[in-house]
This record gives C-alpha cells, structure tokens and sequence, in this order.
C-alpha cells in the first residue's frame, strides 16, 4: 500500500526532487564549518551556526529559514573529524539515492 502511494506521489511529484541532494548538503556543511572555524575568527565576525540551528523558539519568532538550514551544521568542530563525516555522508547518501531513486531519497 506504501509503494502505491509513493509510485503516485512520484509520478505527480517526481519533477521537482532535487538530484544529487547529498552534495549540496554536503557543500552547506564545509560551507558553514570554513565559516565557523577560519573566516569568522580571522575577520572578528559572529559565527554563522548560531543563527541557522533548530530552535523552535526562534522558528516561532519568524526566522523560518531555521527549518531547514539546520541540516547544514556539522557535528563536530575537528577538521579531521568532518572530513570522515563528510566523506561518511557521501557515502550512504549516493548509496541509497541509487537505490531508492531521487524522489524517495528527497
């Protein structure tokens, strides 16, 4: 019954997922670790990751970008540790996206 309404919401939907979604999140994370960990100290600027976390009180605020830009926080502050992170997500993500197909990794 699931695959059913999958293959359905598919067909109706299946032209707007996102191909190759792993990368981009991906890219946000390096994005965003490079922020925290090299541009921000060096010119004196606040860090990025505390303004696009999941908070829900800010969500309910009005900063609707919390939503999903939280996916793009890495878990740890060692480099060599987001590189195994990084490397790991690339990994499962480009696996189970040639499996499942695009829109049910989306």
């Amino acid at each position: 019954m699931l695959d059913k309404w999958l293959n359905k919401l598919e067909r109706k939907f299946g032209r707007y997922s996102i191909p190759n979604l792993m990368y981009i999140i991906i890219f946000g994370m390096a994005i965003v670790f490079v922020m925290d960990n090299i541009v921000c100290p060096a010119t004196g600027r606040v860090p990025l990751s505390p303004m696009i976390y999941f908070d829900k009180a800010e969500i309910l605020s009005g900063q609707i970008w919390r939503i999903i830009t939280f996916i793009f926080l890495p878990e740890g502050n060692s480099a060599f540790f987001l590189i195994f992170e990084l490397y790991f997500l690339w990994l499962m993500g480009s696996a189970l996206e040639s499996q499942w197909g695009t829109f049910k990794f989306n």
